[in-house]
């Protein structure tokens, strides 16, 4: 469980500086990823 807080922690961290480097643009990369298994490739395609 110990290693798994730190592992989380670490991921935590790595996003917090890909946010701080890339800023809005990254977060919203990240949401666009976290919601492409619920579209298909057509719908993302059509977004843009």
């Amino acid at each position: 469980m110990r290693k798994r807080a730190e592992i989380l922690s670490i991921q935590k961290a790595v996003d917090t500086c890909l946010v701080d480097t890339f800023g809005n643009d990254f977060e919203s990369l990240k949401n666009q990823l976290a919601f492409l298994p619920l579209h298909s490739s057509k719908t993302v395609s059509e977004k843009d």
